[in-house]
Parts: structure tokens; C-alpha cells; sequence
């Protein structure tokens, strides 16, 4: 089944660009937008829209200051809280500072700043917003971190879980990596907070090279106990850079887009209690080498795009 466009949405400014960045909430109503603004500031923001009929209506241009990119967004699911991830920070009295997480909420007057997050044993250059994931109710927060390690040559990683506490956001819980390299790289949460997945990486054996690992856990109160590890094949640093889970967190889809020759594909995880099995493996035999299927991923319900 082929889907047709039924808009196109323009940035702010004379030359703006796609900065990455696209999350919709669960009723398809919100939809929010990273762009990079023009040269030499490259001043960036965040474009709010709402549904009107068979097109959308800009109704919020949020402006989050930082040094990089904005590319990681996460709504709730009614399209009430957002969160914006800038893991290059922004400038501190001439230092580039550890990265952050900005919060937002629409509060029927408009959306409001509410808090913005950074890591509390953070360090320069941690960043810290790799990734951000919202639970459906926009109560929880998983933000990815890959700090670099005192005397390592890796960055193994971190995931921050905060609970918003109603007087403010908290931290719950700060997940290790497993990993070698990068864990915290890309990550999703359930929409009932239950289930969450991250990616890192570890070496191939007998070699210098890293492939894609990805780790998903439970929520046991206010820790997480790791209930599976799905690894990519040698050299598929891709395994895992977009991820997905259902509702309940019971099914979850695993991005690979460097998979045969780059034609790409999108790998199904299934649980059953606490038990995870690998399943199929989607792909399109029509595409051809460097199509990137997998390159981005979502799940609802029965459905799964990449």
C-alpha cells in the first residue's frame, strides 16, 4: 500500500533545513520539527504544527540555543510535552558545555519551558541528549549520554531515566553501559513506561571494529533489570540506530540499514513475559543496493514502517 504526501511544510526563515529532527504524538494531531536556521548563527529552533482538517498550522516556534544540530525529539502521546535533546550544549564563558535536554509543555495558553535537563555528573562534552524518549502520559524521560571516560579511549555511554515529580523532574535511575563504545546511542521507550530498549556497540571478535548491540530492560520500581541482547552482524555499526516498541513494549523493531549491500532492513524482537526472541528479519527484495531501509523505524499496533 503506497501512502501520498497531503502537505509539505516550509521552515521559518529564508533557507532553513531539516535538522533531523521529527516526532509525532500518538493521535497523529502534533507534530514537531528541528531546524537549523541561516548562516553564520545558525540559530536553532523547533516548529510546533497541529492537524487543521487535511493540513497542518504552525502554531509554536521554540527556541532552544546550542552549538550543534538539533535532532532528537520525542512528544507524549496527546502531544502535551516534548522534549528536545542538544547534546553539543552551548557556550559557557567561552566552553562548550556538557549538553542538556530541554523540556517543554503546552499549557493551554501556549507551550512553556519547564525545566532543562543536564546530567548530574556530567562533564564537558558528555552529551548528553544523544538520544531522548518520551513514555506515552510524558511522565518519563530516557536521555542517552556518551561521556568521555577518564582515561579511556572509548565513550561507553549512560541512559538517565527522570520522572517528572509533578513540582519538577527527578532523576529515577542511571542505566551503565554494558557496552564497549556508544551505548545510549539511540533508544525507545514503551508508551506505558514498562519496556525500554538502547543501543550501543561492541567489538567484533579479534578485531578493532564495532557492530550494533542493542539491550532491552524491564522496569522493576525504580530500577531497570536487562532482559535481553540482540547483536548485529560484524561490522554493522548500523544494527540498532533506529529503534522502535509497541505500546506494551511486548514487540519492538530493530533498524539495520547496512544489511545486505545497504538495501537495509528492519528486524522484529518479540517478548513473551520476559523472554525476547529474535524474529524476521522485514526487508523489500525490489530495492536495490543503498536504499537504506531501516534508516528510520516506527511501530503501532500491527504496523510497523521503515
Amino acid at each position: 500500500t503506497w501512502w501520498s504526501p497531503s502537505s509539505i511544510l516550509a521552515g521559518p526563515g529564508s533557507s532553513t533545513m531539516f535538522a533531523n529532527g521529527l516526532a509525532l504524538s500518538a493521535d497523529g494531531g502534533t507534530l514537531a520539527v528541528a531546524w537549523r536556521g541561516d548562516a553564520p548563527s545558525y540559530t536553532t529552533a523547533v516548529e510546533v504544527y497541529e492537524r487543521s482538517g487535511d493540513g497542518w498550522v504552525g502554531t509554536a516556534s521554540l527556541a532552544v540555543p546550542t552549538l550543534g544540530i538539533l535532532s532528537e525529539l520525542a512528544l507524549s502521546a496527546d502531544g502535551s510535552v516534548l522534549a528536545v535533546g542538544a547534546r553539543d550544549g552551548y557556550w559557557v564563558e567561552g566552553l562548550p558545555s556538557p549538553g542538556f535536554v530541554q523540556m517543554f509543555a503546552e499549557t493551554g495558553a501556549g507551550w512553556e519551558p519547564t525545566a532543562r535537563l543536564v546530567a548530574p555528573d556530567g562533564v564537558w562534552d558528555d552529551r548528553f541528549g544523544t538520544s531522548v524518549a518520551l513514555s506515552g502520559d510524558g511522565g518519563t524521560l530516557v536521555v542517552g549520554a556518551i561521556p568521555p571516560a577518564p582515561g579511556e579511549p572509548s565513550r561507553a555511554g549512560v541512559a538517565y531515566v527522570f520522572e517528572d515529580e509533578g513540582a519538577g523532574w527527578g532523576l529515577e535511575g542511571r542505566i551503565e553501559s554494558p557496552s564497549y563504545f556508544g551505548f545510549g546511542w539511540e533508544s525507545a521507550i514503551s508508551e506505558d513506561g514498562s519496556r525500554l530498549l538502547v543501543q550501543g556497540y561492541d567489538q567484533d571478535p579479534g578485531s578493532v571494529l564495532v557492530h550494533g548491540v542493542v539491550y532491552a530492560y524491564a522496569r522493576d520500581g525504580s530500577t531497570w533489570d536487562l532482559e535481553a541482547r540482540f547483536e548485529g552482524d560484524a561490522e554493522d555499526v548500523t544494527f540498532g540506530g533506529a529503534l522502535g516498541l509497541d505500546a506494551d513494549g511486548s514487540t519492538g523493531v530493530i533498524g539495520s540499514y547496512q544489511a545486505d549491500l545497504y538495501r537495509g532492513a528492519a528486524i522484529v524482537a518479540r517478548r513473551t513475559g520476559s523472554a525476547w526472541t529474535r524474529g524476521e528479519a522485514l526487508s523489500n527484495p525490489g530495492l536495490g543496493p543503498n536504499s537504506a531501509l531501516g534508516v528510520s523505524v516506527a511501530i503501532g499496533g500491527r504496523t510497523i514502517a521503515a
